[in-house]
């Protein structure tokens, strides 16, 4: 399990996709924050042990591809007093939700998930507890992606970057030159910055930086 002196952070990698849905917990305060929604999540937290006193105090979403949003819904039901955030620009997606698999030819049903219960400006600082989340705006994985910043120190950065690759831009909202932006932006971030995607293990902004064949002359 990742984690520093003031956070834990833990993966739960769920569903067919394998999609990293990440929870962190604030170690002195306990203020306990959900990145995204995967398949079977809320049947997850409800476990001993996963959650302290069953508390969870916000779900931020990174994006709303099914992989992403498929537990939303059962996840609002189990934990309806915490809040879910997005960017208003991915309403359109995540209202499609039930008809994403039907687009790129996956067989299975999925329920509608809610709407976002705070629609999050770019450039947002919001504070939970101890934790400093900022939301850095971007697009091209998905119109309103956002990679989530805590404390200066750990990028929860969804399909934007991957250990060794970057997200595609061939689903619903891809936008190739949107992309490139977006990638640049996050290298302006410190090389000690921690990154964890939605899909594979965790890297750093700086082995990427170093290693990643997508992201060498965009600096």
């Amino acid at each position: 399990m990742p984690s520093d002196a003031q956070l834990e952070i833990r993966c739960f990698a769920t569903g067919v996709f394998q999609q990293n849905t990440w929870l962190v917990r604030e170690k002195a305060g306990g203020t306990t924050l959900l990145f995204d929604a995967g398949d079977g999540i809320a049947d997850l937290l409800r476990k001993p042990g996963v959650l302290v006193n069953g508390r969870l105090d916000a779900v931020l979403l990174t994006h709303t591809h099914m992989d992403h949003v498929w537990g939303l819904a059962a996840l609002k039901r189990a934990f309806p007093s915490a809040p879910v955030h997005a960017h208003e620009s991915e309403l359109p997606l995540l209202r499609s939700l039930p008809r994403q698999g039907a687009m790129i030819g996956f067989p299975a049903e999925i329920e509608a998930a809610p709407d976002p219960d705070v629609l999050v400006a770019p450039g947002a600082r919001l504070r939970f507890g101890g934790i400093e989340a900022a939301a850095i705006h971007t697009p091209g994985h998905t119109p309103g992606g956002l990679c989530w910043l805590l404390n200066n120190r750990h990028l929860f950065a969804g399909d934007m970057v991957f250990a060794g690759s970057v997200g595609r831009t061939d689903l619903p909202g891809g936008n190739p030159s949107a992309m490139v932006d977006s990638l640049r932006r996050l290298l302006e971030l410190d090389d000690a910055v921690v990154i964890y995607s939605g899909h594979g293990p965790e890297t750093t902004i700086g082995q990427e930086r170093a290693e990643n064949p997508f992201l060498q002359g965009l600096a």
